[in-house]
């Protein structure tokens, strides 16, 4: 398949300053950042995945979305590194790495590392940088081979889910009742979710 932010080809400046608000622009273009808890994304819970403003390549995913306090939408990894940039950014007298994307080269946000384990990694991202994508509408927009990433997400909730769920039964079995019969029947349980687990992680 072939993606249509592969053979983006970024358009002139003018034509940014037409189809770009002047927020929009001046972040993506310029390197500006929006305020704090005003962008329309900082506090956004949908499922489904973030692309770049311009150029549509997929960038974020819901499932990856936390909330870091920050009041900029905050994300732990992203769905490929290949479609990510960084960038040494010594302005404003600190030190940090900037974040752009690949094929439209828009500054996104930075990135630093105090956010969740275990990879401690957290992209602080402007809202006006990136566009939502709902899963209802991602096949229709050409995101289909992404819905993956969200539906092997819910699969190893619900198996990790009833996982530690089963484990809970057992502790409290060989606890109260030291059924040795019953303890058996729960460790195969176990066995089994594991089994089933991991094989969620190499599809």
């Amino acid at each position: 398949m072939t993606y249509k932010w592969k053979n983006f080809i970024k358009p002139k400046d003018e034509v940014l300053k037409k189809i770009l608000t002047k927020e929009e622009y001046e972040i993506t273009q310029q390197s500006y950042t929006e305020y704090p808890f005003k962008g329309i994304y900082w506090n956004h819970k949908e499922e489904g995945i973030y692309v770049d403003k311009i150029s549509g390549e997929p960038l974020f995913s819901s499932k990856d979305k936390f909330d870091s306090s920050c009041g900029w939408p905050s994300f732990s990894k992203s769905i490929d590194n290949s479609f990510i940039k960084e960038i040494d950014d010594d302005s404003d007298f600190m030190h940090r790495i900037e974040v752009r994307s690949r094929f439209s080269d828009s500054h996104l946000g930075h990135v630093f590392d105090d956010g969740p384990l275990p990879e401690r990694i957290r992209y602080c991202i402007n809202s006006a940088s990136i566009k939502f994508i709902p899963k209802d509408k991602m096949v229709e927009e050409g995101y289909e081979d992404y819905l993956n990433i969200l539906i092997l997400y819910f699969k190893i909730f619900c198996y990790t889910k009833n996982l530690f769920r089963n484990f809970f039964i057992l502790l409290l079995y060989v606890y109260k009742n030291k059924l040795t019969t019953t303890v058996i029947v729960r460790i195969n349980e176990i066995v089994k979710g594991i089994f089933t687990y991991g094989s969620l992680l190499l599809i």
